[in-house]
């Protein structure tokens, strides 16, 4: 695909970097489709996250899926069917606003449900 129409002043436009990790850990915001790149943005980086849903993906995920995963990692959920630049923006926004989501511990609790439980 060509990158050049989306090449705007000050972004950083690219196919595919493996150091995607270190783009994610500098972004004010992640926008993405439903992924493992997004959860981790929004759990281990604590990054505003826009959520996009692709319907062409509708194997992968339903529409429904994706909006509960984006309320469960507070992402700002957007149906790609009305994206318009005012909708990206209004998200963005909206993304930098809410708080990361919090989750316990589940390796801790995961360990000590085993120790209590099968360890004998």
């Amino acid at each position: 695909m060509d990158l050049e129409p989306y090449r705007r002043p000050g972004w950083t436009v690219f196919r595919f970097d493996p150091d995607l990790d270190r783009w994610i850990a500098g972004a004010r915001v992640v926008i993405g489709h439903n992924s493992v790149t997004i959860l981790e943005a929004a759990v281990t980086y604590r990054k505003p996250v826009v959520l996009l849903w692709n319907p062409e993906w509708r194997a992968v995920a339903t529409r429904k899926d994706v909006e509960i995963f984006a309320r469960k990692i507070n992402a700002v959920f957007l149906d790609e069917s009305a994206l318009s630049r005012n909708k990206l923006l209004e998200a963005i926004g909206q993304a930098v606003k809410n708080k990361p989501p919090v989750f316990s511990n589940g390796s801790e609790a995961f360990a000590k449900y085993i120790i209590k439980n099968l360890v004998r």
